[in-house]
């Protein structure tokens, strides 16, 4: 059964105010406006998005489910039965997603992994360990017999370290976003190689193979570049 009208239109009002929030952060990354201001973009009252999101905070971290949500309906819009291929589909939209609104994600997970005396750290580790269950769940195919004892949850909170490494180096701008996607097919490649059946190995090495060569001509350029200036 389908969302009540009421449900509905709460729902429009929450997507109204994410709008809203990522139109104001694409022009002040710094998050210096105010709810009153958020609240005056949205349309609707400063009640109204106090009690939908009670904080700034609040906002963010609603802003990130929602980029979590976007790359979840990707893989669940790709009809294959190739675990390689839906990891990979997964790999390249969770990055996709974040580098569409680079300049708002960047902002909004810099906020939420900001420790303040008002803001405790927001916890996303069991959020994103959770996203990286979804193309893995239920399919032990993969997997070599002697790992069969090696939980789906391990490994999907190992790849969320994985990501959430990469992503720690892109935030802080110590990788561009040409290498985000690269460092994360690597990183999820080599990570799931040990516990992979030899049938899908082959695969695994040419994503890594594939990465590590593309990453070093982007190094050859960045340099090449700095000769050039």
């Amino acid at each position: 059964m389908g969302m009540s009208l009421r449900s509905r239109k709460k729902r429009l009002v929450q997507e109204t105010i994410l709008d809203a929030a990522r139109r104001l952060i694409r022009r002040d990354a710094d998050l210096s406006f105010s709810m009153k201001e958020l609240a005056d973009a949205a349309n609707v009252s400063f009640v109204t998005v106090y009690n939908y999101y009670g904080s700034k905070d609040g906002v963010c971290q609603a802003l990130f489910d929602r980029v979590l949500q976007e790359t979840l309906d990707c893989l669940h819009s790709v009809e294959t039965s190739s675990f390689v291929e839906r990891l990979f589909v997964f790999v390249r939209a969770a990055v996709e997603e974040v580098l569409k609104e680079g300049v708002v994600y960047r902002a909004v997970c810099s906020s939420m992994t900001t420790i303040t005396k008002d803001q405790p750290l927001t916890p996303i580790f069991d959020r994103t360990s959770r996203l990286w269950l979804a193309p893995i769940a239920d399919d032990r195919s993969w997997i070599r017999p002697d790992a069969a004892g090696m939980s789906l949850e391990f490994i999907s909170r190992q790849l969320a370290i994985v990501y959430r490494g990469v992503f720690s180096l892109w935030l802080c701008r110590e990788i561009g976003d040409e290498e985000f996607l690269l460092r994360v097919e690597a990183g999820v490649a080599m990570a799931v190689f040990p516990f992979a059946i030899d049938e899908i190995r082959p695969a695994l090495m040419a994503k890594t193979a594939t990465a590590h060569r593309r990453i070093a001509e982007i190094a050859d350029e960045k340099k090449l570049n700095k000769l050039r200036a």
